[in-house]
């Protein structure tokens, strides 16, 4: 979520639209199997295996966290992100990103869901604003999900439509938008549970390493809120830190509402994002 900022920080000249559109790329990329944070390792020993480490069980009712969607259901989400210092000084308008999710596969083993970018535009700038990002509308990712929501594998079809600078700034909005959802451990867990995910980002060139720490505030049947801590290495270039919370429903792909506050040095500048995203089925 914090690399939707540093998407929008590192991509220049958008409003240029005059390039010609080249052919749609498809660009799959997979979960990684053992990354590295490339920073401090956190003080908690986390148990478990792969990118998802349970830290701390937490008490009272135990259940395991599984996301519980249907074949053919379908979310509207909405991601606002305001950006501050370096290049984003001054008076940036917020990016305002809507997508439209279905689930088209549902079974044992998780889901394949595809989303498409509907609308794109800088709030409060009018046409302009809309115009500067309109080669990206209609941009489709397809996801594979397991049902405790971790992403393992993504593919994305960058509209006829786009410009050439916009194939590398689609990927990274694509990947930005598919962190949203919270991954949960496999093991059984109450409130004050805790756990680590770890994924890869590649954010204007850069790979990104986030390490998210998830708490678990409150669970009532399939709805949970969850505190978020993140700690990114910027592949040499800095490093970044977030928070923030999520509500949401196990019914639902994505949380209902979330917002997240985070802070980057990124060559030497540092990059403030504030993000919030809200998300209705239907």
């Amino acid at each position: 979520m914090l690399a939707l900022g540093l998407v929008a920080c590192g991509s220049d000249d958008t409003d240029d639209t005059s390039s010609d559109a080249p052919e749609a790329s498809d660009t799959s990329t997979s979960a990684s199997e053992d990354p590295s944070t490339g920073s401090e390792e956190p003080d908690d020993s986390g148990t478990g295996s792969g990118d998802i480490e349970l830290l701390d069980a937490g008490s009272g009712d135990m259940q395991v966290l599984e996301l519980d969607l249907e074949e053919g259901q379908r979310e509207t989400t909405t991601i606002t992100t305001r950006l501050g210092g370096g290049q984003a000084s001054g008076a940036t308008p917020p990016i305002v990103v809507t997508t439209e999710s279905e689930v088209t596969s549902a079974d044992d083993d998780g889901y394949e869901v595809t989303q498409e970018f509907t609308d794109i535009r800088a709030q409060g700038t009018g046409a302009a604003g809309s115009k500067a990002f309109a080669g990206l509308e209609g941009l489709q990712v397809e996801l594979d999900l397991t049902r405790q929501g971790e992403v393992t594998d993504t593919e994305v079809d960058v509209p006829d439509s786009a410009p050439q600078q916009f194939q590398q700034l689609g990927d990274q909005l694509a990947q930005s938008v598919t962190s949203s959802a919270v991954p949960f451990p496999s093991e059984e867990v109450g409130e004050g549970a805790r756990w680590r995910a770890t994924n890869e980002i590649d954010s204007s060139g850069v790979t990104v390493t986030q390490v998210s720490t998830f708490t678990l505030t409150a669970l009532d049947g399939d709805d949970y809120t969850v505190d978020l801590e993140i700690e990114q290495d910027l592949g040499g270039s800095g490093s970044g830190t977030g928070s923030g919370t999520s509500e949401g429903s196990l019914t639902q792909l994505v949380p209902t509402t979330s917002q997240i506050s985070s802070r980057a040095e990124l060559a030497g500048q540092e990059v403030t994002t504030d993000t919030r995203i809200e998300s209705e089925a239907g």
